[in-house]
């Protein structure tokens, strides 16, 4: 009996057999009961037009149909078509990588798996057990599962913060690329090696020190200006991206309390969807704090948290400010590391790991119907 007791926890503690672990059944937890809901309806649950606005879309009632929805169907026809202008604003990497593992729906929710399991690996190495436990209790566990890049810039992240805290700079500032060509908060992945390497400098008053950091930013900004350079040579503007957002999801910068500041006055003018706005902005900040706990980790999170802020939604006709503040700040997986920090005790641990995947139920029940969360 000792034995096998010892062998069992000797398991828990193999990084790749806890990940997995704890992988698999969030998603036995998230996914079922997103299909509960699912295919408790007759006939395809989606609101009106839907089928008929996004492109791709499976009209059919199949177990993909959960993980495609929204902005799945601008990903996939980037990957089945290339790009058009109206699809700019979707970054390349996660297109690419459908493409290449099979360009099939069914090929891309595995590969938004992969990606997560990886994902989970790097955050082990960073924060053990806990940090894993609280990604596999995320309120967007099912977007991790779903035709979405989170999974892609969840892994990419996790790694970068693994290599830029153990210093094998030249591995960070290739995740770094990949990060800035993945979605455009990427960005700040090179912002922090640059601010890393400042810091250095300012420490040891060395240009020694600055210049491992100069090599790996130009490595870095080199990979992902190959995105700005293709709309430039395609569509004649580097920016194309970022014009057609600002258009199309009125998505401009601004002081990163805009929003926040918006949609509070929107739930004193009794908005409708004040109960919504009110969990996207204590979720979304609950976890930009956690972002910010770890000093090692300040500093991408500091420039993560401002940057997903600062681009908030302008045309109160269209949506409320701060709309996908969820999913963004879900989606950083220093977060995590912070809530490891913050939660020490076992009761805790517990009651916020409860807590969150309650509402990532919810997330995924309101997803299996098509509602328009992010």
């Amino acid at each position: 009996m000792d034995k096998v007791k010892n062998k069992l926890l000797s398991a828990f503690k193999n990084p790749i057999f806890f990940c997995l672990l704890c992988f698999l059944l969030s998603r036995v937890i998230f996914l079922g009961s997103g299909y509960l809901v699912y295919y408790s309806h007759d006939e395809l649950p989606a609101p009106a037009g839907y089928y008929d606005e996004y492109p791709y879309s499976i009209e059919e009632k199949s177990l993909s149909n959960l993980l495609f929805f929204y902005d799945s169907s601008h990903y996939f026809s980037i990957a089945q078509e290339g790009y058009k202008r109206q699809t700019t604003p979707f970054y390349p990497l996660y297109p690419l990588l459908i493409k290449l593992s099979g360009n099939t729906i069914l090929s891309s929710i595995i590969l938004s798996n992969l990606l997560f399991g990886v994902g989970l690996l790097g955050l082990f190495k960073l924060g053990k057990e806990k940090a894993v436990l609280f990604a596999c209790a995320s309120p967007i566990g099912i977007v991790f599962s779903a035709v979405y890049s989170e999974s892609l810039f969840f892994c990419l992240s996790a790694w970068f913060l693994y290599y830029i805290r153990e210093r094998k700079l030249l591995v960070a500032g290739v995740l770094a690329g990949l990060g800035a060509l993945s979605r455009s908060p990427g960005w700040i992945l090179v912002a922090a090696i640059a601010v890393t390497g400042l810091t250095e400098y300012a420490e040891k008053r060395s240009s020694k020190a600055l210049l491992p950091y100069f090599r790996v930013i130009i490595i870095a900004v080199a990979i992902g200006l190959a995105y700005p350079l293709y709309q430039a040579i395609v569509f004649g503007d580097p920016l194309t991206n970022s014009v057609v957002a600002g258009k199309g999801f009125f998505r401009q910068l601004t002081p990163f309390w805009w929003g926040t500041y918006k949609d509070i006055l929107r739930v004193i003018n009794g908005d409708q969807s004040a109960l919504f706005i009110l969990l996207n902005l204590a979720i979304g900040w609950m976890w930009i704090t956690g972002s910010l706990k770890i000093p090692k980790y300040i500093v991408p999170g500091l420039l993560y948290s401002l940057f997903i802020l600062s681009f908030p939604i302008i045309n109160p006709n269209y949506m409320f400010a701060t709309h996908s503040l969820i999913r963004y700040a879900c989606a950083w997986p220093g977060a995590y590391l912070g809530f490891g920090e913050i939660f020490q005790t076992k009761t805790g641990t517990i009651i916020f790991v409860v807590f969150s995947a309650a509402i990532g139920i919810l997330v995924s029940m309101l997803i299996s119907m098509k509602a328009f969360l992010f």
